[in-house]
């Protein structure tokens, strides 16, 4: 019994120093920081490299589908906005298209009026190296499952609750998509879902929200 002690005992020493030098070596290597270091892309190079996407060709080769800059769907906010102007640029949201469709699409379930995004996620926005920070994320959802709600609600609404479900980690310097679509609205409410997907599909995100236009506020 000793002796069973004594060979784990042997056994664990070096593998914990060897757990504690690689995770140093990683949390301090030069190489866990490149992404601060890598080169912003201009807002001409994003709009390059978006429009070569096959996504976003296909996108636009849809009829039934319009395609808007995010600042005009569903409800046109001033321009100094926090998306729009605090963490915008190459190296934070540094493009951001909407297509929304205009008519329900029987084949695939998709209804009138959902929207399908493209967003750029630059370098900034990282909360660990080179990983999007969830808040981030959150930002990105409540912004788009927002202006969802304001398109069925006559342009306004503030968020009344956000739950979101981290599906994957989400590197930086790169192109996503986010979906939204009305699960119900009537009144002063609306009920949205979302998600996020890197270009091949994967779920990185997906979230449930309720958007309210408060009592104090006079319906149109």
């Amino acid at each position: 019994m000793a002796a069973n002690i004594f060979r784990t005992r042997l056994l664990a020493a070096p593998l914990a120093f060897l757990g504690t030098t690689a995770s140093t070596y990683y949390f301090l290597s030069p190489f866990t920081y490149l992404p601060a270091y890598l080169p912003v892309p201009t807002e001409e190079k994003l709009t390059a490299n978006a429009s070569s996407l096959p996504l976003v060709q296909k996108l636009r080769s849809d009829p039934t589908l319009t395609e808007l800059p995010s600042s005009q769907f569903g409800a046109v906010l001033p321009p100094s906005s926090y998306t729009s102007s605090v963490i915008s640029g190459g190296a934070g949201l540094g493009y951001n298209r909407v297509w929304v469709r205009q008519t329900d699409d029987l084949t695939t379930g998709a209804k009138k009026g959902d929207a399908t995004s493209l967003v750029w996620l630059g370098r900034d926005l990282a909360g660990f190296p080179g990983v999007v920070h969830g808040g981030v994320l959150a930002t990105v959802l409540d912004e788009a499952m927002g202006r969802q709600a304001m398109g069925c609600l006559g342009g306004k609404a503030v968020t009344g609750g956000l739950e979101l479900r981290y599906r994957s980690k989400t590197w930086t310097r790169q192109f996503v998509v986010v979906r939204t679509g009305v699960v119900k609205a009537e009144g002063r409410k609306a009920v949205i879902k979302g998600r996020v997907e890197s270009l091949d599909g994967t779920l990185l995100v997906e979230a449930d929200g309720t958007f309210v236009i408060p009592r104090s506020w006079k319906l149109e």
